[in-house]
C-alpha cells in the first residue's frame, strides 16, 4: 500500500501512561480512510503527547493546533 500515506504505530507514547489506556481509548475517535478504520487520540491527549516529547517540531505543532482551536472557538 503505497498511496502516499503512512502511519506511525506506537506502543509507548510520551506523556501518556499505560494505566490510563482505557481513558485514552474511550475518548479517541475512529475515522475510515479508504478501507481502514483508524483511531486518533483526543485533541487534549495529542497535546499532552506533543508537549512531553520536548522536540522543537512538536512544540511548533502545539502552537499551531492551539491557534487553530482558538480560531474555531472564536467563530462560535
Amino acid at each position: 500500500m503505497d498511496d502516499g500515506m503512512y502511519a506511525d504505530l506506537m506502543t509507548d507514547i510520551p506523556g501518556l501512561t499505560k494505566e490510563k489506556f482505557n481513558e485514552y481509548h474511550a475518548k479517541s475517535t475512529v475515522d475510515r480512510i479508504d478501507y481502514y478504520e483508524v483511531r486518533f487520540l483526543h485533541y487534549n491527549h495529542l497535546l499532552e503527547n506533543k508537549r512531553a516529547t520536548g522536540r522543537t517540531k512538536d512544540k511548533l505543532d502545539v502552537e499551531e493546533l492551539e491557534k487553530i482551536n482558538a480560531g474555531r472557538k472564536s467563530e462560535n
